[in-house]
């Protein structure tokens, strides 16, 4: 083979390395597009289910179904508290208060929000389902009246809205069949006790919670924990929480959400005595003061109460006096 001349074999093998390698080149890339398109859409997907939220946080008590279009799989406040995702997809973080199971599976959520006011309005909480879970609100003899009259009667406010499958059942219908059955038809199952709870067989996708509404406590049966129900509208948010560490997250978020509320509180009173008003917001500062300093439990939950509904008294006094005007 003459100098400088290049045998037809190696140019053929050249070809092939050279094209083998534009090939991956634009292969790989094509992968890590396609990648980035499923994280992005995930992304969206999350970003779409809090603008819906958003819109929908404009309605004091409200319930509606988003629907996606096509099926997945929403996380909520999964791993991380306070974020929304889907599967294999980034957490995009949300101011929302909710409360639900951590996987909604589906084309479409149902959705309910409720006001919180403790005692102005800090923020709307979110409760969150799906078609495939299911609730059974248990009572006795002594709660049904209670039961029926706080979540099932159209004269109240939490009415829990028809879409969502919650339904009522006395304690002496609860079976290990029963629940069985359930469990078979549903990826989410609670039972939520205003009683004592049944004997049932173990079952860790069983999610059981005894509410004592005369102690204003919650028992989360599968981790062993106890907590203090501040409002009724946690109330619910227990009933709907995939379990403790889920109900703390949406519970300590509302509580950080009142401590801003009652910042900004203090501020206007602030800018209100600059304006030359000349009513005395000491009483009322001592009260919002308390919310900024103090974390509610089951030792100070009386006293938490309190300040509460003496917030309430101590800023309507401040109406009709002269030179005055209320925080709220």
């Amino acid at each position: 083979m003459k100098r400088g001349v290049v045998s037809p074999v190696f140019t053929y093998i050249f070809v092939l390395i050279a094209g083998g390698i534009i090939l991956w080149f634009f292969t790989s890339f094509a992968f890590q597009q396609l990648n980035l398109g499923n994280k992005l859409s995930s992304i969206e997907i999350s970003k779409t289910l809090d603008d819906n939220l958003d819109a929908f946080a404009i309605s004091k008590n409200s319930d509606k179904d988003i629907n996606f279009g096509m099926d997945l799989n929403l996380l909520i406040n999964n791993l991380v508290c306070g974020t929304l995702s889907s599967d294999d997809g980034n957490n995009l973080r949300t101011n929302k208060v909710i409360f639900s199971p951590k996987s909604l599976k589906g084309d479409s959520i149902k959705t309910w929000t409720l006001s919180w006011k403790y005692p102005f309005h800090v923020t709307n909480f979110f409760y969150l389902s799906n078609e495939n879970s299911f609730y059974y609100i248990v009572h006795d003899g002594n709660s049904e009246e209670y039961v029926k009259n706080k979540f099932f009667s159209d004269s109240s406010k939490y009415k829990i809205p028809s879409r969502f499958k919650v339904r009522r059942i006395n304690k002496n219908d609860v079976n290990n069949d029963r629940i069985s059955n359930l469990l078979n038809q549903y990826s989410f199952v609670k039972l939520i006790y205003f009683t004592t709870p049944n004997n049932l067989a173990s079952n860790d996708r069983l999610k059981i919670i005894e509410i004592k509404e005369d102690s204003n406590l919650v028992k989360f049966h599968n981790e062993n924990k106890e907590e203090i129900l501040l409002s009724d509208e946690h109330m619910l948010g227990a009933i709907f929480s995939e379990d403790y560490k889920s109900f703390r997250c949406g519970f300590d978020d509302s509580v950080d959400k009142l401590k801003s509320l009652s910042k900004l509180y203090l501020e206007k009173q602030s800018k209100l005595k600059s304006k030359g008003l000349t009513c005395n917001y000491n009483i009322v500062n001592s009260n919002l003061n308390y919310f900024i300093d103090t974390n509610p439990d089951k030792n100070n939950f009386e006293i938490y109460k309190g300040n509460r509904n003496n917030l309430i008294i101590n800023n309507n006094d401040l109406e009709g006096v002269d030179n005055c005007a209320s925080l709220f």
